[in-house]
């Protein structure tokens, strides 16, 4: 796999992407979330998805639960898709599980690490909100605390990333 395409000019700060399914939940969280934590802005975030299809407004519950760290608004997120431009821009591409992952390797020729691999050196990705809730549509409570236990972890991870996110650069 080739490395980042992007030159790493020591005045500009590492542009690191988040990458999920939709970039409505997942990736969305990690982006502000890192945004967020990253107080001395030694980085700049942004996420992105890999399916056009999850292209739509964002759930009040996901924005929500983000808004409950740090009092980080959302609302204005626009999702993208990951394409070549997003991906030639990047020092660094997250994933936020295996299946982004095999796409981003597949698609792009980039190593992407897992969110929880940089955290946590654990090798399992963030599952998303139909992998463990199949009914989510039909059952907002358990629909909206998963959504609550997820955003939390991906909070609750940013330190340990941030301290060791320069090893993946």
């Amino acid at each position: 796999m080739s490395p980042s395409p992007k030159a790493q000019d020591k005045a500009d700060k590492p542009h690191i992407i988040f990458v999920c399914t939709g970039n409505i939940f997942r990736s969305l969280s990690a982006e502000f979330g890192m945004r967020a934590a990253d107080t001395r802005g030694d980085f700049t975030f942004a996420s992105a998805g890999t399916n056009t299809h999850h292209a739509r407004r964002l759930r009040s519950d996901v924005l929500g639960a983000i808004a409950a760290h740090d009092q980080i608004d959302a609302a204005g997120h626009i999702s993208r898709v990951l394409n070549q431009d997003i991906v030639d821009g990047a020092d660094l591409i997250v994933a936020m599980d295996r299946d982004h992952q095999k796409y981003i390797r597949d698609t792009f020729n980039r190593h992407a690490p897992l969110y929880l691999e940089i955290s946590r050196d654990l090798s399992e990705g963030v599952p998303d909100l139909p992998d463990i809730v199949p009914d989510y549509k039909t059952n907002p409570v358990a629909a909206a605390a998963f959504v609550n236990e997820t955003v939390t972890r991906i909070m609750n991870e940013r330190p340990a990333f941030l301290k060791n996110i320069r090893r993946y650069l």
